[in-house]
């Protein structure tokens, strides 16, 4: 028996298998934590980055049609600087031309965009589109090629840095010209001033007449209207009072909330205060948020009142819809 057969019957591992196994070992360990964060990532997020990311895949196909399919789509700064200018001047696409009939990349526009640019001289004056994309949109297109360019340095298919080889600093001058653009465009096309921020506080005046729209759908004889009605109500008044993002709320369990009883001593009477933790959500990546509300003094409008008709009846629906003995018991010990 040789040598190595006696290493190996001893359980030592020859150091290239090892080597091998390692490499081998380290790519499925990048590949499951890859598949872990797309999973992870919000359903929205990811609706918003899959389009982009084919339109530039489209607009390389034509433009760098001469590359090989192994360096074409490959997120370099020759490639991401044309396609970003592009995407700021170009006109916004109407609703009625964003379906899938149309091509994800129009070359035509893009190759008058950039004559246009090109042949401006120094004395004339560079001119806005007159529906253009907000920053909002091109920030959009920025983080979808990014996240585009990780997965690339994951697959070890690009060695540039997005720091120092891809996103330079003519990028970042176009994204502030971007950004202080957008209040001279709306002088240039009489635009309101007050736009859809301020939308909220304008609902304001309606809050009464939006919960009783709400309350009085579910007076009806449908359960499941019911309880709809009654959890669409809660939802509405929690986010208003709370100033909180309705998707925080959906993802909200009842072992989430808890309530608190202050009193100040310039108080005469004890307010109660629903907290609501989020743990996960848009605005807060690592760090646990806080929502809070206190007891209306309008019943009708009383987020705590909201919640309290919603649990009442959806327990006591649940109680008549279960079978089994001990989970009605553990519900209505709840009611």
């Amino acid at each position: 028996m040789s040598p190595n057969n006696s290493s190996n019957n001893q359980g030592i591992i020859d150091p290239s298998t090892l080597q091998t196994f390692g490499e081998v070992a380290r790519f499925r360990q990048a590949e499951i934590v890859n598949q872990l964060y797309n999973e992870n990532m919000r359903a929205n997020t990811a609706r918003s980055y899959e389009p982009r990311v084919e339109e530039f895949k489209a607009y390389c196909d034509v433009v760098f049609s001469g590359l090989g399919p192994e360096r074409r789509y490959t997120v370099t700064h020759e490639k991401i600087y044309p396609f970003m200018f592009y995407q700021c001047f170009r006109e916004k696409k109407t609703p009625a031309s964003r379906g899938a009939k149309i091509p994800r990349f129009n070359h035509d526009d893009y190759i008058a965009i950039h004559n246009k640019y090109s042949s401006l001289t120094q004395d004339q004056r560079v001119e806005d589109p007159k529906v253009c994309l907000g920053l909002e949109s091109i920030m959009s297109y920025k983080a979808a090629l990014q996240k585009f360019h990780a997965d690339q340095r994951d697959d070890n298919i690009n060695n540039c840095s997005w720091q120092d080889h891809v996103w330079l600093a003519k990028c970042e001058k176009l994204m502030k010209v971007v950004k202080g653009r957008k209040q001279h465009v709306k002088r240039a096309n009489y635009d309101e001033k007050v736009d859809h921020e301020m939308s909220p506080y304008g609902a304001l005046d309606h809050i009464d007449q939006i919960e009783n729209a709400l309350f009085q759908m579910g007076s009806v004889s449908d359960s499941r209207s019911i309880l709809s009605s009654l959890r669409n109500r809660f939802t509405f008044l929690f986010t208003t009072g709370g100033i909180l993002r309705g998707e925080s709320v959906y993802m909200a369990e009842l072992s989430d909330l808890l309530h608190a009883t202050v009193q100040r001593t310039r108080d005469p009477h004890p307010v109660t205060v629903m907290i609501l933790q989020m743990a996960t959500g848009k605005t807060n990546q690592d760090l646990k948020l806080y929502g809070r509300v206190a007891r209306h003094k309008n019943v009708n409008l009383c987020s705590i009142g909201a919640l309290g008709f919603y649990l009442m009846y959806r327990f006591h629906y649940t109680v008549l819809r279960q079978s089994d003995q001990e989970s009605v018991q553990i519900t209505r010990y709840y009611y």
